[in-house]
């Protein structure tokens, strides 16, 4: 099977390593999980990972992980990785990876891969990740803090990624639009400091799984619109409510750390 994407490997798919750090909405955690190997850590870093009865209980959550596993089922050939309902988010923000390391140049490279050294245990200190840019982040991160009602959007490829979308719900597009320039500022403050353009819309979304490659993407796209209709007839009003938000390291696409400070429960619409 052909990979196109750094975020997966072979010859038997699996998540490849693929380091960073993104702002992320909280949510629920299972017990606090000290990261394994390493440095000991001076404080705990919690693993990002949904208790099963919390995903049973949330009708979007719940749509979308048996669907995205019997996808893995009735693809021909296979190309599809799901990623487990454990993991699953709502970016708010990505900030820095491994993707913008093979993009910066000279000094500004080298600072970039001293900050994912770093990783995980500089979430503890977000403020240490970019000083330059620690005003802006925080700015997000309390823009974040109203609470929204996502509703869901339907279900796309996006490059190699799966993705339900999301959108606001009316009485959450004031909220949504403070998040959205807090959010344009912390990019542009992050791209002036690396030298490279780091602007793109926020399309909120839940990713379920990628694909090795655009052509395995290409050949679903029927499986794919079936998907949406099926989460609408499963679950008419599904959606994520959200209300808080922090930096989360990443090891690869299924493993993210937070520090173990604070948590806030994805909530079913009412």
């Amino acid at each position: 099977m052909r990979i196109t994407t750094p975020k997966l490997t072979g010859p038997e798919l699996a998540w490849a390593p693929f380091k960073g750090w993104s702002v992320l909405f909280d949510t629920d955690l299972g017990p606090h999980q000290r990261q394994q190997g390493g440095a000991e850590q001076p404080e705990p870093l919690e693993l990002l990972e949904l208790p099963g009865k919390l995903i049973a209980g949330h009708d979007l959550y719940r749509t979308l992980s048996v669907w995205s596993f019997d996808l893995v089922r009735r693809q021909q050939p296979a190309g599809y990785l799901p990623l487990p309902p454990s993991s699953y988010h709502v970016t708010v923000c990505d900030g820095l990876s491994d993707a913008q390391l093979n993009e910066a140049q000279g000094p500004a490279r080298q600072r970039i891969a001293q900050m994912l050294e770093s990783l995980p245990g500089a979430v503890l200190d977000p403020a240490s990740l970019v000083p330059s840019a620690a005003a802006a982040l925080a700015q997000l991160i309390e823009r974040a803090t109203s609470p929204i009602d996502l509703r869901f959007a339907g279900i796309e490829s996006r490059g190699h990624a799966l993705v339900a979308g999301l959108e606001p719900a009316q009485h959450s597009r004031s909220a949504y639009s403070m998040i959205v320039e807090a959010r344009d500022a912390l990019l542009s403050t992050l791209g002036a400091e690396f030298g490279i353009d780091l602007t793109s819309p926020w399309r909120p979304h839940v990713s379920v799984g990628y694909w090795a490659n655009q052509e395995v993407a290409d050949e679903h796209e029927e499986l794919v619109a079936a998907g949406a209709r099926t989460v609408i007839e499963s679950a008419p009003n599904a959606g994520v409510r959200v209300g808080r938000a922090s930096v989360h390291a990443f090891d690869d696409m299924e493993t993210y750390w937070r520090a173990g400070t604070r948590s806030i429960s994805v909530q079913r619409r009412a």
